[in-house]
Formats: C-alpha cells, sequence, structure tokens
C-alpha cells in the first residue's frame, strides 16, 4: 500500500459504514434480542409450545444469519468500492463535551430502546399468535378442521 493511500481519510474510514452493513447489523442485534427474549419466554412458561421452539431456534438464527451475510455484503461492496482499501474496523471517538456528540449519543440511546421494545412487543405478539386456537386450526393444521369448529 502506497503513502498516497493511508493518508486518504476514505481509506481509514470503516468498511462497515455503509448502508448495507449497518442494516445488516440492526439485524443481528434485533435477532439476538429476539432470541434472548424468546428464550427467557420459553424458559419460565409453564406449558411447552412447540411454535415458541420454532421460533426462537429456527426463525431468529435464520435473521441472525441473514443480518450478518448483509453485513458481510456491505464490507465486500464497500471494499470493491475503494480498490481493497480500507480498514475492518475504525476507532471510535465520542468526546461528550461537544453538543453534537451528545446530541447523537441521545438519539442513538432513545433508538436503541425504541428498537429492543418493538423487538420485545413483536417477540411477545408472535409468541401470543402461535398459542393460540386460530393460528394452530387455521394456519398449522387444516386436517384438525372439525375440532377448531368444536
Amino acid at each position: 500500500m502506497s503513502t498516497e493511500s493511508t493518508n486518504n481519510p476514505a481509506d481509514r474510514r470503516s468498511l462497515l459504514r455503509n448502508w448495507i452493513s449497518l442494516t445488516g447489523l440492526v439485524v443481528v442485534v434485533g435477532s439476538l434480542f429476539s432470541f434472548f427474549f424468546l428464550f427467557v419466554l420459553d424458559t419460565v412458561s409453564h406449558s411447552a409450545n412447540p411454535y415458541i421452539g420454532i421460533l426462537t431456534y429456527v426463525i431468529a438464527p435464520g435473521f441472525l444469519i441473514f443480518g450478518l451475510l448483509l453485513g458481510l455484503a456491505g464490507v465486500l461492496r464497500e471494499r470493491h468500492k475503494r480498490g481493497g482499501a480500507g480498514v475492518l474496523l475504525s476507532a471510535v471517538q465520542v468526546d461528550l463535551s461537544r453538543p453534537r456528540d451528545r446530541r447523537i449519543m441521545g438519539w442513538f440511546l432513545a433508538g436503541s430502546v425504541l428498537f429492543l421494545l418493538l423487538s420485545a412487543i413483536g417477540s411477545y405478539h408472535t409468541y401470543q399468535v402461535s398459542e393460540s386456537v386460530q393460528f394452530c386450526g387455521q394456519a398449522c393444521h387444516t386436517v384438525m378442521q372439525p375440532e377448531l369448529v368444536t
């Protein structure tokens, strides 16, 4: 690598700083949170539910793998755009004495809390729907129509 390319600030920026990689990382965080939330919900539940197992051990890891692949695709695309230059992770400097950094940190924390809250609500509602008679009788076990009617 020549000194010309190492002095370019765009080459020192993280390869993860693109919308594809950031979207993948958001999916990864959401899937991990949903996995742990559903795992705890399954653990403390008094009755066994096979659908919660499908959500916890198949669907959530599927989203985790999708998010990781999306992040990797963003890194590879960004690296190709830069001609092979760039670092995977760059140092993040947060100085809370600067108003801009405080504002960004506030929005980040508020967005994170909102995202985790929505993930928890979505996971819980998914669990509740999979426990319902309508879900069992109409979505999965259509052969059990007489039992559903009764």
